[in-house]
């Protein structure tokens, strides 16, 4: 399949993602990965605000790369390619991030659109759960996506329920668990789609 090794881009989004939060959050002073979220890295005014940009353009590049990969593997086996479209999605919202920088309005509206692309592994296991042949994919789409909801939950709560002090001090990690819950999923499924996409002669992977 020649579309097989875009199903890596799952993977390199997360490599850049976690590069980028890590390296850039240490150029800043002060800086706290507990406390902050990952916007505030690449914030209006922040001194690594245009690399930031850079590598958030780049983690785009790389989920609609995924996504196309998610669609040529579907297209081969002749089943569901909805889930490509949900992954892509993210890539859009993930671009509009980086075009706009908080705290710019469309900064955070592109943010709430990328719960479209969180719904990637639900769709995955709805949607493919009746092949054999993928389901330790489905399986751990579920698991993902259970982490998924939890996350939100948990990121979305000062928007209806007061919150401890705590939480507002923990903020930073709770964000990110969003992050480590689907850019995990993108990864491990990325690669094991990888490994059941023919190659050259046909045959599998495995």
């Amino acid at each position: 399949m020649r579309h097989r090794w875009l199903l890596l881009g799952g993977l390199l989004g997360t490599v850049v993602l976690v590069a980028t939060t890590l390296t850039l959050g240490a150029a800043l002073p002060g800086y706290s990965h507990v406390r902050q979220t990952v916007s505030e890295i690449g914030m209006r005014g922040s001194p690594v605000a245009a690399p930031f940009a850079v590598s958030f353009v780049l983690i785009s590049i790389s989920m609609g790369l995924f996504g196309i990969g998610v669609g040529a593997f579907a297209k081969a086996r002749r089943i569901s390619t909805v889930p490509a479209y949900f992954v892509a999605s993210l890539g859009i919202s993930v671009l509009g991030v980086a075009l706009f920088p908080s705290p710019d309005s469309w900064h955070n509206r592109f943010g709430l659109s990328s719960t479209v692309g969180y719904l990637s592994p639900l769709v995955v296991a709805l949607s493919w759960r009746r092949q054999p042949s993928l389901e330790r994919v489905i399986a751990i789409s579920w698991i993902a996506f259970a982490l998924v909801l939890v996350s939100m939950g948990l990121n979305l709560a000062p928007l209806f329920v007061p919150v401890s002090e705590s939480y507002g001090a923990h903020y930073g990690l709770v964000q990110r668990t969003i992050f480590v819950s689907y850019y995990g999923w993108c990864s491990v499924v990325g690669v094991m789609l990888f490994r059941q996409s023919p190659v050259g002669d046909g045959r599998s992977a495995e």
